[in-house]
Protein backbone atom coordinates (compact mmCIF):
# COMPACT_ATOMS: atom_id res chain seq x y z
CA UNK A 1 0.00 0.00 0.00
CA UNK A 2 1.42 3.37 -0.80
CA UNK A 3 -0.41 6.84 -0.51
CA UNK A 4 -3.88 5.13 0.69
CA UNK A 5 -4.28 3.13 -2.49
CA UNK A 6 -2.96 -0.63 -3.16
CA UNK A 7 -0.40 -1.13 -6.48
CA UNK A 8 0.60 -4.46 -8.12
CA UNK A 9 3.31 -5.22 -10.22
CA UNK A 10 4.82 -7.88 -12.24
CA UNK A 11 8.05 -8.57 -14.02
CA UNK A 12 7.77 -9.07 -18.17
CA UNK A 13 11.35 -9.80 -18.02
CA UNK A 14 14.07 -8.92 -20.35
CA UNK A 15 12.96 -7.13 -23.62
CA UNK A 16 15.91 -5.33 -25.82
CA UNK A 17 17.83 -6.16 -23.19
CA UNK A 18 16.65 -4.55 -20.39
CA UNK A 19 14.07 -5.76 -17.92
CA UNK A 20 10.65 -3.97 -18.04
CA UNK A 21 8.07 -4.29 -14.93
CA UNK A 22 4.34 -3.17 -15.21
CA UNK A 23 3.40 -1.09 -11.97
CA UNK A 24 -0.06 -0.49 -12.12
CA UNK A 25 -2.59 1.24 -9.12
CA UNK A 26 -5.05 -1.56 -8.57
CA UNK A 27 -8.24 0.73 -9.06
CA UNK A 28 -11.36 0.13 -6.43
CA UNK A 29 -8.87 -2.37 -4.28
CA UNK A 30 -9.86 -1.91 -0.76
CA UNK A 31 -7.62 -4.99 0.58
CA UNK A 32 -4.58 -6.66 -0.68
CA UNK A 33 -6.66 -9.39 -1.34
CA UNK A 34 -8.87 -7.21 -3.66
CA UNK A 35 -5.46 -5.92 -5.08
CA UNK A 36 -4.11 -9.56 -5.02
CA UNK A 37 -7.20 -10.59 -7.31
CA UNK A 38 -6.92 -7.43 -9.94
CA UNK A 39 -3.04 -8.98 -9.89
CA UNK A 40 -3.98 -11.78 -11.59
CA UNK A 41 -6.72 -10.53 -13.57
CA UNK A 42 -3.90 -8.49 -15.13
CA UNK A 43 -1.47 -11.32 -15.67
CA UNK A 44 -4.22 -13.89 -16.88
CA UNK A 45 -5.14 -10.68 -19.81
CA UNK A 46 -1.26 -10.43 -20.48
CA UNK A 47 -0.73 -14.55 -21.02
CA UNK A 48 -4.12 -15.20 -22.79
CA UNK A 49 -3.08 -12.05 -25.27
CA UNK A 50 0.44 -10.72 -24.55
CA UNK A 51 -1.11 -7.14 -24.43
CA UNK A 52 -1.19 -5.37 -21.04
CA UNK A 53 -4.57 -3.82 -20.89
CA UNK A 54 -4.78 0.03 -20.42
CA UNK A 55 -7.88 1.61 -19.98
CA UNK A 56 -6.74 4.98 -19.47
CA UNK A 57 -4.63 5.19 -23.06
CA UNK A 58 -7.64 4.07 -25.15
CA UNK A 59 -9.79 7.52 -25.62
CA UNK A 60 -13.11 7.15 -27.66
CA UNK A 61 -11.38 8.77 -30.23
CA UNK A 62 -8.83 6.92 -30.45
CA UNK A 63 -11.25 3.93 -31.00
CA UNK A 64 -13.54 5.76 -33.44
CA UNK A 65 -10.28 6.93 -35.22
CA UNK A 66 -9.68 2.88 -35.76
CA UNK A 67 -13.06 2.59 -36.62
CA UNK A 68 -12.95 5.36 -39.12
CA UNK A 69 -9.82 4.07 -40.97
CA UNK A 70 -11.00 0.96 -41.24
CA UNK A 71 -14.81 1.65 -42.46
CA UNK A 72 -14.95 5.55 -42.16
CA UNK A 73 -15.82 5.55 -45.86
CA UNK A 74 -18.57 3.28 -46.27
CA UNK A 75 -22.03 4.86 -46.42
CA UNK A 76 -24.41 4.22 -43.45
CA UNK A 77 -26.86 2.65 -46.10
CA UNK A 78 -24.10 0.20 -46.92
CA UNK A 79 -23.75 -1.19 -43.52
CA UNK A 80 -24.48 -4.69 -43.34
CA UNK A 81 -24.80 -7.12 -40.37
CA UNK A 82 -21.75 -9.19 -42.46
CA UNK A 83 -19.23 -5.96 -42.29
CA UNK A 84 -19.72 -5.18 -39.08
CA UNK A 85 -19.40 -9.05 -37.48
CA UNK A 86 -16.00 -8.96 -39.80
CA UNK A 87 -14.59 -6.00 -37.81
CA UNK A 88 -15.62 -7.79 -34.11
CA UNK A 89 -14.21 -11.22 -35.52
CA UNK A 90 -11.18 -9.13 -36.83
CA UNK A 91 -10.28 -8.24 -33.51
CA UNK A 92 -10.88 -11.35 -32.01
CA UNK A 93 -8.59 -12.93 -33.79
CA UNK A 94 -5.82 -9.53 -33.20
CA UNK A 95 -5.90 -10.61 -30.10
CA UNK A 96 -8.51 -7.57 -28.56
CA UNK A 97 -9.43 -9.15 -24.88
CA UNK A 98 -13.11 -9.87 -24.26
CA UNK A 99 -13.11 -6.60 -22.07
CA UNK A 100 -11.89 -4.44 -25.07
CA UNK A 101 -14.42 -6.61 -27.72
CA UNK A 102 -17.07 -5.55 -25.13
CA UNK A 103 -16.45 -1.76 -25.14
CA UNK A 104 -16.09 -2.16 -29.04
CA UNK A 105 -19.53 -4.07 -29.73
CA UNK A 106 -21.18 -1.56 -27.19
CA UNK A 107 -19.47 1.59 -29.06
CA UNK A 108 -20.65 0.29 -32.33
CA UNK A 109 -24.49 -0.53 -31.16
CA UNK A 110 -24.83 2.47 -29.96
CA UNK A 111 -23.94 4.33 -32.68
CA UNK A 112 -26.28 3.34 -35.44
CA UNK A 113 -28.80 3.36 -32.74
CA UNK A 114 -28.94 7.35 -33.01
CA UNK A 115 -28.41 7.06 -36.84
CA UNK A 116 -31.86 5.76 -36.79
CA UNK A 117 -33.62 7.56 -34.14
CA UNK A 118 -33.46 10.76 -33.73
CA UNK A 119 -31.50 11.38 -37.10
CA UNK A 120 -33.63 8.98 -39.52
CA UNK A 121 -30.66 8.58 -41.13
CA UNK A 122 -30.76 4.72 -41.50
CA UNK A 123 -33.79 2.20 -41.04
CA UNK A 124 -32.44 -0.52 -39.08
CA UNK A 125 -29.40 -0.96 -36.50
CA UNK A 126 -27.37 -3.90 -37.98
CA UNK A 127 -25.46 -4.28 -34.59
CA UNK A 128 -28.45 -5.86 -33.32
CA UNK A 129 -27.71 -8.99 -35.00
CA UNK A 130 -23.74 -8.76 -34.62
CA UNK A 131 -22.57 -11.27 -31.58
CA UNK A 132 -19.02 -11.58 -29.81
CA UNK A 133 -17.10 -14.50 -31.05
CA UNK A 134 -18.44 -17.42 -28.38
CA UNK A 135 -15.24 -19.59 -28.77
CA UNK A 136 -12.78 -18.12 -26.52
CA UNK A 137 -13.19 -20.68 -24.09
CA UNK A 138 -13.08 -23.41 -26.65
CA UNK A 139 -9.81 -22.08 -27.78
CA UNK A 140 -8.74 -22.05 -24.58
CA UNK A 141 -9.74 -25.77 -23.63
CA UNK A 142 -8.40 -27.29 -27.19
CA UNK A 143 -5.13 -25.32 -26.81
CA UNK A 144 -4.70 -26.71 -22.86
CA UNK A 145 -5.68 -30.51 -24.49
CA UNK A 146 -3.37 -30.06 -26.94
CA UNK A 147 -0.37 -28.80 -24.77
CA UNK A 148 -1.43 -31.57 -22.20
CA UNK A 149 -1.30 -34.50 -24.70
CA UNK A 150 2.14 -33.02 -26.03
CA UNK A 151 3.89 -32.54 -22.97
CA UNK A 152 2.12 -36.13 -21.72
CA UNK A 153 4.00 -37.71 -24.86
CA UNK A 154 7.40 -35.67 -23.51
CA UNK A 155 7.47 -33.05 -26.85
CA UNK A 156 10.00 -30.36 -25.45
CA UNK A 157 8.75 -27.60 -24.19
CA UNK A 158 10.06 -24.98 -26.80
CA UNK A 159 8.25 -27.07 -29.35
CA UNK A 160 5.24 -26.25 -27.08
CA UNK A 161 5.74 -23.01 -26.55
CA UNK A 162 5.92 -22.27 -30.57
CA UNK A 163 2.46 -24.42 -31.12
CA UNK A 164 0.86 -22.14 -28.59
CA UNK A 165 1.81 -18.85 -29.40
CA UNK A 166 3.56 -17.92 -25.77
CA UNK A 167 6.12 -15.28 -26.57
CA UNK A 168 8.13 -17.09 -23.56
CA UNK A 169 8.64 -20.70 -22.29
CA UNK A 170 8.67 -19.78 -18.71
CA UNK A 171 4.66 -18.86 -19.95
CA UNK A 172 4.20 -22.21 -20.91
CA UNK A 173 5.82 -23.91 -18.06
CA UNK A 174 3.91 -21.60 -15.29
CA UNK A 175 0.40 -22.61 -17.13
CA UNK A 176 1.08 -26.12 -17.40
CA UNK A 177 3.37 -27.11 -13.99
CA UNK A 178 0.83 -29.06 -12.84
CA UNK A 179 1.47 -31.23 -15.66
CA UNK A 180 5.06 -30.88 -15.17
CA UNK A 181 4.64 -31.92 -11.64
CA UNK A 182 3.07 -34.78 -12.46
CA UNK A 183 5.71 -35.76 -14.93
CA UNK A 184 8.60 -35.19 -12.13
CA UNK A 185 6.52 -37.83 -10.43
CA UNK A 186 6.23 -40.14 -12.66
CA UNK A 187 9.84 -39.89 -13.47
CA UNK A 188 11.07 -40.19 -10.61
CA UNK A 189 8.36 -43.71 -10.28
CA UNK A 190 10.13 -44.98 -13.56
CA UNK A 191 13.36 -44.43 -11.82
CA UNK A 192 12.33 -46.72 -8.81
CA UNK A 193 11.24 -49.06 -11.45
CA UNK A 194 14.69 -49.44 -13.21
CA UNK A 195 16.85 -49.52 -10.07
CA UNK A 196 14.23 -52.17 -9.09
CA UNK A 197 14.32 -54.31 -11.92
CA UNK A 198 18.13 -54.11 -11.54
CA UNK A 199 18.83 -55.57 -8.42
Amino acid sequence: MRYGSWYYYYDLGVIEGKRKKIERKAVRAETKAQAQQILRRALAEYENTGTIFEPSTTSLYDYMMLWLNEYGMIKLKSLTPELLQKFINDKYREGYSRTTLTIFHTVLQHAPKQAVYPYKLINENFMQYVKLPKNENKKTIEASTHATLLLEQGAPIKHIQARLGHSRSGITLNTYSHLTDKMKNQTVDMFEKLMNDMK
